[in-house]
């Protein structure tokens, strides 16, 4: 059984192309020759609980269910998956290619849109993990994706995000100093 000291604090983190708070968390590009990675790592000493992840999508104009954003069209799609020292545990066993697959795993997701015409439209997707964990995976109060040190969890991107106004991912939850 693992120790844990008794202080923690809050985790609120974007995923960044480094893994590390300090890493560009802005996931607009080209990534349909080099695909882009985009993840959280805990440093050493600390354990991550993460209880939901917050998708932002953000796009001039009106979003279409069957196209990522209001345009994009995403053949390989958004790809999640947790990667351990033991292996590799997918969370999108079918990858997201457009706004409306996101509740293939998430019940909670808005539109938004501020005014008519060309404003930006903005799709908010939250996904809770404490609804979704595998029967065995390891969890604070059998709640939260946990992440030990040297567990990743990682967006990968394989398509052209570019003309997207925003795309980011922000994980909340708990960090956990362990002894």
């Amino acid at each position: 059984m693992t120790n844990y000291k008794v202080s923690h604090s809050y985790l609120s983190q974007f995923l960044s192309d480094s893994g590390a708070e300090a890493g560009g968390h802005d996931m607009i590009g080209d990534y349909s020759s080099t695909p882009g990675s985009f993840s959280i790592t805990p440093p050493e000493g600390k354990k991550y609980f993460i209880n939901r992840m917050i998708v932002f999508i953000e796009d001039v104009g009106a979003f279409n269910s069957g196209l990522y954003g209001k345009d994009v069209v995403a053949a390989h799609g958004v790809h999640l998956r947790v990667v351990t020292p033991a292996g590799i545990q997918v969370l999108t066993p079918h990858n997201v290619h457009t706004n409306s697959q996101w509740s293939q795993y998430c019940y909670d997701i808005s539109l938004h849109s501020y005014g008519g015409g060309q404003v930006n439209g903005i799709q908010v997707v939250r996904w809770t993990f404490g609804k979704a964990l595998p029967q065995g995976m390891d969890a604070l109060d059998a709640d939260m994706l946990t992440l030990h040190y040297g567990d990743t969890l990682e967006c990968v991107l394989n398509d052209d995000f570019s003309n997207l106004v925003g795309h980011r991912m922000i994980v909340q939850g708990v960090v956990v100093n362990e002894r």
